[in-house]
Formats: C-alpha cells, structure tokens, sequence
C-alpha cells in the first residue's frame, strides 16, 4: 500500500515538473539575435498545456495544427513518463529492501534485551552480589545462549547494530518500566530459574514491554519508513524465533517470514499492476463514485481501492470476499472511521459490475462466495 501510495504522490510531482518542463519550451529565447513573438509564445504555451493535462496519461496528442505544439507535448509526455519510470523502479527496490529492516529490528530487539542484561551484568560487578534474585537475567540461559550464537554476532556485525549503554533508552527502560514490572519482578524473586522460566520472561519482556513501550517504537519508527505496518511481522519472526529455542540445541534463526518468496512476488505483482493499470483503475473507481468527486476522497482511500481491484483482476485464485474482507482491515486501521462502509460499498459495486462485465476472471478457490 505504501508503494502505491508513494508512487501516486511521485506521479502528482512528475506532473508538475512536466509542466514547467513544457513552460520552458514556449519560452522566448532570450540568446536569439530575432525579437520573440510573446503574443504566439504565450498562446502556444496556453493550448500546449490544456492539451498536455489531457494527453499526459493515455499519450494521445490531439490533432493540432501546429507542429511546434505537438513537439512541445511529445517532449514533456516523455519527460513524465521517464521520471515515473524512475521512480517504479525506486519504489519497487525500496519494498524489496524492507525486508532487510525487518531483519534489523529483529536482532535489535534481540541485543536490547541482551543491553540490559549487560547492564544487570555492570551493576551486579560494582556492589559484588553474586547470587540475589535481582540478577537473574544476568544468568539468563536463553540470552546467553543467543549472545554465543555466531549466526547473531555476524547480524550484529553485518546490520551494524549496537545501542549505547548509559543513559540510554536499555538504561530508561530497564529503570523506569521493567524493574517495576510485576512479573519481571515475580522472575527476580526465584532463588532459581528453570531454561522455560528463562524462556518466558525474555518472550515477556519483548512482547508486553519493549513493544508496548512509546519510547522504543519511536526509536525504530524514526529508522523505518514502514515501521507500524513491519511491528507485526517483526514481533512474528521474533515470537516464532523463541518458540525454535530449545536447551540442547544451537539456534536456528528465522530471520524472513514464512513463505517469503511468494509474497515477495505477491507483493511485485499487485505494485506494477496497480501502476501500470492506474488509469483504468481510475475510471472503474470515478463511475462507481455516487455523489462523490474521486479528489475529494482520503488519498488513503483511493490507494486502497485501486489495490483492492487491482488484485481482483490479477488473482485469479483469491476469492472477491477475501480481497474485499483484507482491504477493508486496511481501511480499518488505516484511514478514517467511515471509509470501511464507503470502500465495501465501492467495492460490492465494482467486483458485480466486472463480473456481469466478463471482466473478472476468478478460478479454483477464487470461485468461492465469488457471486
């Protein structure tokens, strides 16, 4: 979504630059040794430029008697389109990339937990208590036994990741929330703890503390540009990380999410068609908008829709309820409280109107509830 959404806002800019593009070509050469014709100038630029706001997208250029005008268009339509070209490129290499801070994030939350072991670790050699209860995450089995894994010294190594020791945010935290916490401190009250006692309170701490906490959300939300919509899956592949850990055996690190693959190219489909397919997609959505203007609506709104129809056209084995049910939890957490009903509307309406259309195409589990 956010592709699509960035991609929207880039093509809003490339048209603006197309058309100062266009204002510098029927400006009046100020080099020439012949005084310009501002008169012909100015009205060539005028119809140039009604003409180009019409042609940009679909690339037809009027019948127009001067040449001088169609050049002028052809050269602004071109320099558009190879400015969005640029950035379909970027974009779709940007969400590729995500993967690699999800990554990150989660042998960060990782080496948090291990900071403020460490810090445990500092305070424990300064008062020479060896044994109190207090230090018991000092002695964490399953932390000792992610630091001694060299699969997780070489993430440290390759995504360069460290947190600052004092006065930082291990230090506020370990301080201010988790020292308070009750069953951190139900965990420091044991004179022992068994490998699972150990197990639940690092899974205790990274899911009902650091990811609750304002402050450390905030850390990785400044460093990642899709931060809300990645917390999910880096909670995911960390919760399925700890599940993997077991006493006698070294850790085997999930570091993607299951079925990367595919949904990398789930991902790469829905993106390219939703671009390529955007003018289209822009006139299904504006005659199915009753009583509304399509640039009146949330920009969110329209980037979901035009998702939501792009994947009904090109998937073929996901059923039009289950597109329409994934986009309005979109909305939902996304967008303004009233856009699910307005989106299920829209999309009830188009997803009937392609079918009777033979527009849409659904197969195998793609048939089911498709009526």
């Amino acid at each position: 979504m956010q592709g699509v959404f960035a991609f929207n806002q880039r093509q809003k800019a490339n048209y603006s630059r197309a058309t100062e593009y266009l204002d510098e070509i029927f400006s009046p050469d100020l080099n020439s040794m012949d005084k310009p014709d501002y008169k012909l100038l100015h009205k060539h630029k005028t119809r140039a430029q009604k003409l180009f706001s019409d042609a940009y997208l679909t690339k037809n250029i009027p019948a127009e008697s001067d040449e001088s005008i169609k050049d002028g268009i052809r050269k602004a339509i071109n320099y558009f389109q190879k400015e969005c070209d640029k950035d379909i490129d970027e974009i779709k290499q940007l969400l590729l990339a995500d993967i690699d801070q999800v990554i990150r994030w989660v042998f960060s939350t990782f080496q948090f937990t291990l900071e403020i072991k460490e810090l445990l670790d500092d305070k424990r050699l300064k008062t020479e208590i060896k044994s109190a209860g207090e230090y018991n995450l000092c002695d964490n089995k399953v932390l000792n036994k992610i630091k001694d894994s060299e699969d997780y010294q070489a993430a440290l190594v390759k995504y360069d990741i460290s947190w600052d020791r004092e006065d930082s945010l291990p230090w506020k935290l370990l301080r201010d929330k988790i020292s308070k916490d009750i069953s951190y401190i139900a965990y420091t009250n044991k004179a022992e703890t068994t490998f699972e006692e150990d197990l639940e309170i690092v899974s205790y701490l990274i899911k009902k503390v650091l990811f609750k906490d304002d402050m450390y959300m905030s850390h990785f939300e400044d460093i990642d540009l899709y931060a809300v919509e990645n917390q999910d899956i880096v909670k995911s592949i960390l919760v399925k990380n700890l599940k993997t850990i077991t006493e006698d055996s070294p850790i085997e690190f999930i570091t993607v999410p299951e079925n990367w693959e595919d949904d990398k190219s789930f991902y790469e489909i829905l993106f390219k068609e939703s671009v390529k397919r955007n003018e289209d997609i822009d006139a299904i959505i504006d005659k199915n908008l009753k009583n509304w203007e399509s640039d009146r609506l949330a920009g969110t709104d329209i980037v979901i829709i035009k998702m939501a129809i792009t994947e009904m056209l090109n998937f073929p084995s996901i059923p039009v309820k289950v597109t329409i049910n994934e986009f309005i939890e979109l909305a939902k957490k996304y967008s303004t409280p009233k856009s699910k009903i307005f989106i299920n509307g829209v999309l009830d309406t188009v997803s009937k109107e392609l079918k009777e259309n033979g527009v849409l195409k659904k197969s195998g589990r793609g048939l089911i509830d498709n009526k």
